[in-house]
């Protein structure tokens, strides 16, 4: 989300020992950070990569120093 590559991919695994409230937990931080491309997929959670925002729709907010 951050670097806007869509060649890079983070890999979860879960194994037995983790809980529900575990993948649950993911599941929000991705709600909460607002990233779009994610999946489960045998017992592994990827959070793909994503494309760069249009020039036309990035919001530049200034800061006061």
């Amino acid at each position: 989300k951050y670097t806007y590559d869509t060649t890079h991919i983070m890999k979860v695994h879960f194994m037995d020992e983790n809980t529900y409230g575990e993948f649950v937990e993911l599941v929000n931080m991705m709600a909460k950070d607002k990233h779009k491309r994610y999946l489960f997929f045998n017992d592994n959670f990827y959070i793909l990569g994503e494309p760069p925002q249009d020039e036309n729709t990035i919001q530049v907010s200034p800061i006061s120093l």
